[in-house]
């Protein structure tokens, strides 16, 4: 499984811990069946020391092929709009 955020390389160091603890049995994975890879999306990865750009890169990344992961970014400046209507269905 690979998963990409802009700041994955501090992300990653307690996201198990903290999916066990705000959805504790109901968000269970198999650790030793499933691999995870983490990755930052190369248009945020260059403003990363140089330690997070060889570890989280999608460029040495075996399975992703070209990609660069910012391609759901894409889609928020058409849906905007959306947040004057969206705003009060959230808990705050």
């Amino acid at each position: 499984i690979f998963g990409s955020y802009d700041i994955m390389c501090q992300y990653s160091k307690n996201f198990f811990q903290r999916m066990n603890t705000k959805f504790p049995g109901a968000w269970f994975i198999d650790t030793a069946q499933v691999t995870w890879n983490w990755l930052v999306p190369k248009f945020h990865l260059i403003a990363h020391v140089l330690k997070c750009r060889l570890n989280f890169s999608f460029n040495f990344e075996r399975g992703v092929g070209r990609t660069e992961g910012e391609a759901p970014e894409r889609n928020w400046g058409s849906l905007n709009p959306l947040a004057s209507q969206t705003k009060e269905m959230g808990p705050g």
